[in-house]
C-alpha cells in the first residue's frame, strides 16, 4: 500500500479561486475530485502550476494549492488505497505512514494519533531546509480507501497566519 507523499515546495503559481468567499471571509474547498470539505481564509488562493520539490511514496492521484504564496501553503493530496483503512486498523499502518513522511522529511518521526472531521490518521511536525526555517504541519487522513495528505508549509514571517488557516481547515473538514 502507498502512503502519503511529502510536498515542501510550490513554484509556478497563478491565482485561480477555489469557492465562495472574498478575502475577508473564509472560503470553501469542495473540489469534485475529493470527498472532503473544509473552511479556508478568504486570504488564500488556489494556486495553479504545482511543482513538487520533495516526495517520497507514489505520486498522488490529486493535489490541490491553497496559499499565500509559493512557500505559504496548505497542500491537499488525494491517493486511492489498496485497502480500507477505519480506526480499527490504523495502528497497523502507522509504521509504513511513518516511514515514508520520513523518508521525506529526511529526519526519524512518529506521527501523533488524530481524528480530524471523523477520519482517522496521523499527524507530523516539523522543520525543513528547503524553504529555509520552513515548518510542517502535515496530516494524513483515512477515508475508507482513500488517503488524504495535507501539508500545512510555512516560513517565518507569515507562520501565524498559515498556523491559523491550518487550524480552521483542521476544525472545519468534513467528509461529503
Amino acid at each position: 500500500m502507498r502512503r502519503a507523499a511529502l510536498l515542501v515546495v510550490v513554484t509556478a503559481l497563478a491565482a485561480a479561486g477555489c469557492g465562495g468567499g472574498d478575502e475577508g471571509g473564509p472560503k470553501t474547498f469542495d473540489d469534485e475530485e475529493f470527498a472532503i470539505t473544509f473552511q479556508y481564509p478568504g486570504s488564500f488562493e488556489e494556486l495553479e502550476d504545482v511543482s513538487i520539490a520533495s516526495t517520497a511514496g507514489a505520486a498522488s492521484k490529486e493535489t490541490r494549492a491553497l496559499g499565500l504564496n509559493e512557500q505559504n501553503v496548505i497542500l491537499v493530496d488525494r491517493y486511492d488505497l489498496r485497502i480500507e483503512v477505519t480506526q480499527e486498523n490504523l495502528a497497523d499502518v502507522k509504521p509504513e505512514v511513518d516511514r515514508v513522511v520520513s523518508q521525506a522529511a529526511g529526519q526519524e518521526l512518529s506521527g501523533e494519533e488524530i481524528e480530524v472531521g471523523g477520519l482517522p490518521g496521523y499527524e507530523y511536525v516539523f522543520d525543513l531546509e528547503d524553504p529555509p526555517n520552513a515548518r510542517t504541519r502535515f496530516l494524513v487522513l483515512f477515508h475508507g480507501a482513500t488517503e488524504y495528505a495535507l501539508n500545512c508549509q510555512s516560513t517565518p514571517q507569515q507562520r501565524d497566519e498559515v498556523d491559523a488557516a491550518c487550524q480552521l481547515v483542521v476544525e472545519t473538514l468534513e467528509p461529503k
